[in-house]
């Protein structure tokens, strides 16, 4: 399992980061762009579209022969939608369906992507919040937030990508067809976007000023004491609310339960620890806070995938 990091200032980085560390070759097309490579880790094929600045979608077939572990931070505010099938069960599986919204408030824009052993088919839209305006209403879109949607029970999003899916030819002629389709799924996008809106609208027009302002100092201190152990109503007496409305409110503010958000933050400080300082695996988990060895070796599997332990022997 290799690690690649990186900061991401655009989508085009994320090609330069397979370029770099894949070896990818890349074929211009006429406003588009067709990526490969073939290594001991993976074997992929991707055809990007790009529409216009900030707007474009691409579509992969890829066989991944290592398991390996991407993390970027993304430093753009972008929308991006990823549906992933399983080549192998390619007629009756269902596509498993992901939306990331990297907002332009102050949470955390830490990506980290496992890439399992197999083969798969995925199609990929993104599209940056500064020229979304061009192509839809945004109004009601005001101030998104970070956070994640898994979207495989919206049955508009499947229908889309399984027509790109079972249409996909590589060349310019479909571009017009790609480009339709994924406006098709931003107007999905939206309405999704606009819903979750409102409910968080309604939560917080029940809070006051001084309420989502100690919602927002639990944040920073979640952000910062990550090696402290912190329950919902001792942070609710550190920021002097009600431990409801730090649940509440927290949830509409942030798209993510505070013991999500605690849990968020301690994974990647521990990921970190053991990538970038190669922190034995106890020392880490009593770095984010955890003096059973065990129980945080648990978590981070099941948060990532993997162990610390078999990060750290990658990482070396």
């Amino acid at each position: 399992m290799n690690t690649s990091i990186a900061t991401v200032e655009n989508f085009t980085d994320f090609y330069n980061i397979l370029h770099r560390d894949f070896e990818a070759v890349y074929v211009p097309m006429e406003q588009s762009q067709s990526v490969t490579t073939d290594n001991d880790n993976i074997n992929l094929s991707v055809c990007r579209y790009v529409f216009a600045p900030g707007f474009e979608l691409s579509i992969s077939k890829y066989h991944i022969k290592n398991d390996f572990f991407l993390e970027c931070e993304p430093q753009y505010s972008s929308i991006e939608l990823q549906a992933i099938y399983e080549i192998d069960n390619y007629i009756a599986s269902k596509p498993d369906i992901f939306m990331r919204v990297f907002g332009d408030d102050d949470s955390t824009r830490h990506c980290a992507i496992h890439y399992q052993k197999g083969r798969y088919f995925a199609v990929e839209m993104a599209v940056t919040l500064q020229h979304l305006p061009r192509y839809i209403d945004v109004q009601a879109l005001m101030g998104l937030r970070c956070a994640e949607y898994e979207l495989n029970s919206e049955l508009l999003f499947s229908d889309v990508i399984g027509q790109i899916r079972n249409n996909f030819q590589i060349g310019n002629m479909q571009k017009l067809y790609y480009q339709a389709k994924s406006l098709e799924l931003l107007s999905f996008i939206v309405s999704v976007l606009e819903k979750n809106s409102i409910n968080a609208d309604k939560v917080c027009s029940r809070l006051c000023a001084e309420d989502i302002a100690a919602i927002k100092k639990a944040h920073e201190i979640i952000h910062d004491r990550y090696d402290t152990n912190l329950a919902i109503k001792q942070l609710a007496s550190m920021v002097y609310i009600n431990s409801d409305k730090l649940k509440t409110g927290y949830k509409a503010l942030y798209g993510m339960s505070v013991h999500e958000a605690v849990i968020s933050r301690k994974m990647e400080v521990a990921y970190r620890l053991v990538t970038h300082e190669h922190t034995s695996v106890k020392d880490t988990s009593l770095q984010v806070g955890y003096s059973n060895q065990g129980h945080f070796i648990d978590l981070f599997r099941r948060y990532y995938g993997f162990t610390p332990g078999e990060l750290l022997l990658n990482a070396r």
